[in-house]
């Protein structure tokens, strides 16, 4: 009976070394899979980075096609042009209050009809 005593010391202590292997690997994989989502999770994330890159790209693209320029030009044009014409009025109206304000009779003969409109109810 001692073959039989030993071979059963023998199987329970190969039970016990399983079941502490097992429940290694448990936690193994259990570390694993919590690491797995990590990773899925910052995957996800670079995959949102990504497609924002490539929206940023195409938007890129865009503005740089010719109609994109050329609408820019005109802009640019219509905003020079507005300037100026600001600038030519207020020359004019600067050059006509300097005109008012001299002394000499061209002044006062031009600023008489403004007097008037000034005292006239």
């Amino acid at each position: 009976m001692d073959g039989v005593t030993a071979l059963q010391k023998h199987l329970v202590r190969v039970k016990l070394e399983h079941a502490e292997r097992e429940a290694a690997l448990e936690r193994t994989v259990a570390e694993l899979k919590g690491e797995n989502d990590e990773l899925k999770a910052a995957l996800d994330d670079a995959a949102d980075e990504l497609d924002l890159c490539w929206a940023h790209v195409h938007q890129l693209r865009l503005e740089t096609t010719t109609k994109f320029q050329v609408e820019e030009r005109d802009d640019w044009r219509a905003l020079v042009r507005s300037v100026q014409e600001d600038r030519q009025r207020l020359q004019q109206e600067n050059a006509r209050l300097q005109a008012l304000v001299a002394p000499g009779p061209a002044a006062r003969s031009a600023s008489a009809p403004l007097e008037n409109a000034m005292t006239s109810p």
